[in-house]
């Protein structure tokens, strides 16, 4: 059997050698087809991730970038909380791979605006108004001259109605003839626990970086419910101001509660591509 094996090895040799040109240029042809054969896969692997790269570049920055909504009342702490975990754990889930910053924010609702002493005739023009909180606000905006930060407590008397201090977009401000000092009326279109409150104007805003992505959010979230024929004031509070004190003299008023979720192109490449859209798509059913 050994013999056998031997014999037939050497008949192989024997031959192999005889006809070495044609067993090298058949071994040169293997190694080359293989060698096309992987760089034609690298290839168009490279123009797949070209592709890619290309489209997301052409995409704006603001249309690219996710925006979650959610409106819930009343204006609670534990409300709060409870739609905040539920938004934060769906997205981490489904999206969190390739998202990066993450800016929140919320608005009330939206009501009447009128001038101290008529509130009873509210409502029966487009003058309108609605508070605003942004943790992060400090990053987006700064405070024009002789403006103060606002107190987070109620400044009436004893008696008196509600007293508020917030702050407004200049632009805003300019519009509505409103400045610093100035004390404006805020009527619910609801029936509520108070007819209606005051705020004064302690401090007007200018943002830091018109461009910044957080303008789309503001555009898309707190400033969305009211459009471009009311006249409109935003009244920026803080975190505090909004849900202990607006929240708890208003108690059926509703938020609407946002996030704007950068997305990182960086982080998706061709062959992730169709996961992130299903992850967007998945994470949408779930929040709805």
């Amino acid at each position: 059997m050994l013999n056998n094996l031997i014999t037939t090895w050497r008949f192989v040799l024997k031959r192999s050698m005889a006809h070495w040109r044609l067993l090298s240029a058949v071994v040169v042809g293997v190694v080359l087809a293989s060698a096309i054969m992987s760089g034609t896969v690298i290839y168009f692997d490279s123009l797949k991730e070209l592709a890619l790269d290309d489209t997301l570049d052409s995409v704006p920055r603001d249309d690219r970038d996710i925006v979650v909504k959610a409106v819930r009342g009343p204006t609670t702490v534990q409300e709060q909380q409870r739609v905040d975990n539920a938004v934060t754990g769906v997205v981490n889930s489904h999206v969190g791979w390739f998202v990066g910053d993450r800016i929140a924010a919320g608005a009330s609702a939206t009501f009447f605006r009128s001038e101290v002493g008529g509130e009873p005739e509210a409502g029966k023009d487009n003058d309108r108004a609605y508070f605003a909180f942004v943790p992060r606000l400090s990053e987006f905006v700064a405070l024009v001259a002789d403006g103060d930060l606002p107190s987070d407590a109620a400044v009436n008397g004893p008696g008196e109605p509600l007293l508020i201090e917030a702050m407004v977009p200049e632009t805003a401000a300019i519009a509505a003839g409103v400045d610093v000092g100035d004390i404006i009326a805020v009527i619910p279109f609801w029936d509520d626990r108070i007819p209606y409150a005051h705020v004064r104007v302690t401090a007007l805003l200018r943002p830091l970086d018109p461009t910044d992505r957080f303008w789309n959010l503001n555009e898309q979230v707190i400033g969305a419910a009211t459009g471009g024929s009311f006249n409109t004031v935003p009244m920026f509070v803080s975190e505090a101001a909004f849900f202990d004190l607006i929240g708890r003299e208003f108690t059926d008023m509703d938020t609407t509660y946002g996030w704007l979720l950068e997305v990182l192109p960086d982080r998706i490449d061709a062959d992730l591509a169709k996961t992130g859209e299903l992850s967007v798509r998945l994470m949408e059913e779930r929040l709805s």
